[in-house]
């Protein structure tokens, strides 16, 4: 029987466009250091076939390098793995490990053969995209194999789509986001919907002028902040992510792809710095990257180099790019825009100290876009005002476990007041707070009384005093004065004022950046 060494040899003298790619001394340099570190003649012949099926995959597919590799592909390789290894399954340690043989290699090659830190980041990404894929809300989830003529992860791979298949994919899509509408047009949904408008469309109520280019933007910019950053009452997650999940059995794979590619795509605001023949070459304002987006001319009016533009993006793969909102701006205003959307990031880091910008664009970006739409339109030099940052209090475990008894009691007065899971979260943390403060104890005895005072103390936080409503006259009645009281001496006890960032929710946000108009 042969050892490893032969097959590669053999291998290369079959395939003599493999050195292309890869050359037959780096191969043998990767299996000799793995040999070296105790890899058994068996194990390194499974190196060897899970190399040999990338180096036929990426012939078959006339592709240059390994970071060409998608997500799509890494999947049919493990597929064709197991093919060669009858003992294989598909549990999370052994796929995992077969993606673990490939990073290490390109790892190896990349360090032998010098790459740029660019082309060795560029497999790095599509390796973790790759691994991204096979979870599903933190659960993995090996996809079904795709059908040897499936349409849409072919077009990864293509640098110019046939008409045919453009067209197939537009009429895919036009008929997905149409079952999509549909969907969240549902009678279950139509608190969700208003919220998000009354979100979007702000306190002054921004609406489009008369014009129909104006209407349909604004209905696009509304939709694309919906699917994708708008947070759901129920549950704190996004409606785009919330279909795929609920109506999995009833989407195609291609339907699927579709929708995970769209949900790889990230919020981004960012600036047209140069115009080429094809692309716009374009800076991401807040990740300091450079984009290069096909966008056709016509999206853009006025000036491009003048504008500043917004909406979802992904720096490669097939859905690139989504919706985008322009907005005329100057220079000197896209530094303004700029700065006042990094005050209001410092504001989001006091309640979430360990966020990101990609956090902070995921939570707040309908605040960022309301920052954009003010300093535009409006003569304002400042919009996210000067509040008090007082600083958070850290969890503390054995509050938090002393108050397990209040949850099922905000969760019954959450839904009653159609708070958001992310404004249950804060009231929690604002009991959790007021008992680090006041006293554990005393918090503990007084759990009935505080049911009523932790959602009006957070509503008045973010702008909306409950108590004062008409219409809540019912639900308070005799204990409305109690309930003050309380509401009075945690907000002493905490020190807390109207828009307190440890506090902020989505609707307090946006309210906040309309107090200095």
């Amino acid at each position: 029987m042969k050892n490893v060494y032969a097959l590669v040899d053999q291998y290369y003298r079959e395939h003599t466009d493999a050195a292309f790619l890869v050359k037959q001394d780096v191969v043998e340099q990767f299996l000799r250091r793995k040999a070296w570190h105790g890899a058994k003649d068996a194990r390194l012949k499974k190196i060897w076939t899970l190399l040999s099926l990338m180096l036929t995959y990426l012939s078959e597919w006339n592709l240059d390098d390994f970071a060409s590799l998608s997500k799509y592909d890494y999947q049919e390789l493990v597929y064709r793995y197991a093919a060669e290894n009858p003992a294989f399954t598909f549990s999370e340690r052994e796929v995992m490990s077969v993606l673990k043989m490939a990073g290490d290699f390109f790892r190896f090659a990349s360090c032998v053969e010098a790459k740029a830190e660019d082309d060795a980041g560029d497999w790095e990404l599509r390796l973790r995209e790759a691994k991204d894929s096979l979870y599903d809300n933190g659960v993995f989830s090996m996809p079904k194999r795709r059908a040897h003529d499936e349409f849409y992860n072919a077009l990864e791979h293509m640098e110019e789509v046939p008409q045919e298949m453009l067209e197939r994919l537009n009429d895919m899509l036009d008929g997905l986001m149409d079952r999509i509408s549909d969907y969240f047009h549902q009678e279950k949904y139509a608190y969700d919907m208003s919220r998000a408008m009354q979100l979007y469309a702000g306190p002054d109520c921004f609406s489009p002028d008369d014009s129909r280019d104006a209407h349909m933007a604004f209905w696009n910019g509304f939709w694309d902040y919906f699917l994708f950053d708008y947070h759901m009452l129920s549950v704190d997650d996004t409606p785009l992510h919330h279909y795929a999940v609920s109506e999995r059995e009833h989407l195609s794979q291609a339907e699927q792809d579709t929708i995970h590619d769209l949900l790889c795509s990230k919020f981004t605001v960012f600036e047209i710095r140069e115009i080429s023949d094809d692309y716009f070459v374009c800076r991401d304002l807040f990740r300091d990257e450079e984009l290069l987006l096909p966008l056709e001319k016509p999206v853009l009016t006025g000036e491009p180099e003048r504008s500043i533009l917004c909406g979802h993006l992904r720096s490669h793969g097939i859905m690139m790019l989504n919706y985008v909102t322009v907005l005329p701006a100057t220079k000197k205003l896209r530094l303004r825009m700029k700065d006042e959307i990094l005050r209001l990031f410092q504001l989001f880091r006091i309640q979430s100290p360990k966020a990101d910008m990609d956090a902070f664009l995921s939570r707040e970006s309908v605040a960022v876009r309301h920052v954009l739409q003010i300093l535009a339109n409006y003569a304002q030099l400042q919009v996210v005002p000067f509040v008090g940052r007082q600083k958070p209090i850290p969890w503390d475990p054995e509050v938090q476990a002393a108050l397990a008894p209040l949850q099922p009691m905000l969760e019954q007065v959450a839904k009653s007041f159609g708070f958001s899971a992310h404004a249950k979260a804060l009231m929690q943390k604002l009991a959790h707070d007021y008992a680090v403060k006041a006293g554990l104890e005393q918090t503990v005895e007084q759990m009935p009384d505080m049911r009523l005072a932790l959602p009006v103390t957070l509503a008045r936080t973010n702008g909306v005093d409950l108590l004062e409503l008409p219409e809540m006259e019912p639900v308070f009645g005799r204990q409305k004065r109690s309930v003050k009281r309380w509401v009075e001496a945690i907000e002493q006890t905490l020190q807390i004022q109207r828009y307190d960032p440890r506090y902020l929710t989505e609707e307090g946000c946006v309210a906040m950046l309309y107090t200095t108009i």
